[in-house]
């Protein structure tokens, strides 16, 4: 093994040249990250969050649909006649 000038082998300059040219994320590495930590940090706070997205959704879905169990009244108007 050589010495260059600068004091660094050829070899040891090969591997601090490749991590020199290492390329920023993807946006799929990214992805993965997030839910990977999603997944550590909120795992007891999954279920509480999927019953109210499923809530949510069924009472959507209720509200676009002709339910008579939700009933809509107009209120009554004031028949005072204005000052």
């Amino acid at each position: 093994m050589a010495i260059t000038p600068a004091g660094v082998t050829g070899e040891a300059r090969d591997k601090r040249c490749t991590l020199a040219r290492m390329q920023p994320p993807g946006f799929g590495e990214i992805v993965f990250i997030l839910v990977l930590c999603a997944v550590v940090f909120l795992g007891s706070k999954v279920n509480p969050i999927g019953d109210a997205v499923g809530g949510f959704i069924k009472g959507l879905r209720r509200g676009m649909t002709e339910d008579k169990r939700i009933q809509v009244r107009t209120a009554p108007r004031d028949r005072t006649p204005p000052a």
